[in-house]
């Protein structure tokens, strides 16, 4: 069968005909093509999405651990945008599935990797999202105060903030790009003014040099890289809300500016918290302490996952079972775990992107995508004459 162009609008499943019909169909509510009148997502919302995704403790973190380690403040801005720019180009052109044709990510990988191995793919991401979601949510125990109780009281206050609809999500990217990046800005400058200015670290050499340096440049780079790979695989689950094909292009200069900004952050706090306090203190969470002193996994089962109860089982198991807190103990911990997300979504996101832009040019049969049968059902054929 050959495979057809279908049209952006055309998303519906075509009915089938009982004499030809698979024995069933591999969907749910949650899976199926997004319909028309949830088309939300423009340019300005993903600008908004990645404002409030990069100016994060996270990529603060990420770039001050880098620095910390010994390279010099010039080493670590480039590296984190050349990182920047490993993570913003896959994810444009892989955002163009969900945006041409409104799929989600555990069926567009269907056609890579065929009707049953694509389990692998969504599972693997399933996994990092749950460590990701415990992270961030350990993040934000610390905020309210150090200890276990704080971080039941972060998970009973975000938890109602979990179940809002993805194509719905623009007011709270609105509310945080709004808070957040100004009380960042604050922070920095307050550091910086008691540190008595930050410029000097520019002008101060790698306390690493040879082969160490590029050892570290390289395993640097592919940690900052690696803590958002899993969104070069996964985009078109909010890209499948674009109102217009073109929207996820605004991701590739955005996702550059916000982390490279929110990484500079880091890097001048971290240099300016060795002179204030003595160490190295590569979270902003640790300089707030000196203050005080102190889903995807709805495609594995569908007919019993959807996406609330998916994001009660990451909330669950990722939360706790994975025991985020220990990943976020140091600098270096950090990093390591950061570094092995590229191992598994580099691979797919790279797959993903040349299977549909090279191998079949943005063609994609998308009912064929729901048929577990279909021609993206993928087997070994044996050669008879063998």
């Amino acid at each position: 069968m050959a495979m057809r162009l279908i049209h952006r609008k055309r998303w519906a499943l075509p009915k089938q005909d009982s004499s030809i019909a698979p024995p069933h169909v591999w969907s749910n509510a949650d899976q199926d093509p997004v319909p028309p009148e949830k088309w939300t997502w423009t340019g300005w919302t993903f600008t908004q999405y990645w404002l409030s995704d990069l100016v994060t403790v996270s990529t603060w973190s990420a770039a001050s651990s880098a620095y910390a380690s010994g390279l010099s403040a010039t080493d670590t801005v480039l590296l984190t945008l050349a990182a920047a720019l490993c993570n913003a180009i896959p994810t444009v052109l892989n955002g163009a599935v969900g945006a041409d044709l409104h799929i989600p990510f555990p069926v567009a990988i269907r056609a890579s990797y065929g009707t049953y191995f694509g389990y692998f793919c969504v599972a693997s991401r399933a996994v990092l999202a749950m460590f990701w979601f415990g992270i961030q949510s350990s993040y934000g125990g610390q905020c309210v105060t150090p200890g276990m109780i704080s971080y039941v009281i972060y998970h009973v206050v975000q938890t109602p903030f979990l179940f809002i609809p993805t194509h719905k999500l623009q007011y709270m990217f609105i509310f945080k790009s709004t808070l957040v990046p100004p009380m960042a800005l604050a922070m920095v400058i307050w550091i910086s003014v008691k540190a008595g200015g930050g410029s000097a670290m520019f002008h101060e050499p790698s306390t690493v040099h040879g082969a160490e340096r590029a050892w570290l440049w390289l395993m640097n780079m592919t940690s900052i890289t690696g803590g958002f790979s899993t969104l070069a695989v996964n985009i078109s689950d909010f890209s499948r809300f674009s109102k217009k094909p073109g929207s996820p292009v605004w991701q590739l200069p955005m996702i550059p500016l916000f982390k490279v900004i929110t990484g500079l952050f880091g890097i001048i706090a971290a240099s300016a918290s060795k002179q204030v306090y003595g160490i190295i203190l590569w979270s902003p969470l640790q300089i707030i302490d000196q203050w005080q002193g102190s889903s995807d996994m709805t495609t594995m089962c569908p007919k019993w996952f959807n996406i609330k109860r998916g994001m009660i089982m990451c909330m669950v198991l990722g939360g706790w079972a994975l025991c985020p807190w220990i990943i976020i103990k140091s600098g270096q911990t950090f990093l390591s775990f950061m570094g092995a997300y590229s191992i598994f979504m580099a691979p797919i996101a790279g797959i993903l992107c040349c299977d549909y832009w090279l191998i079949k040019r943005r063609k994609y049969d998308v009912p064929a995508l729901y048929d577990p049968r279909g021609i993206y059902y993928y087997k070994v054929i044996k050669n008879s004459s063998a």
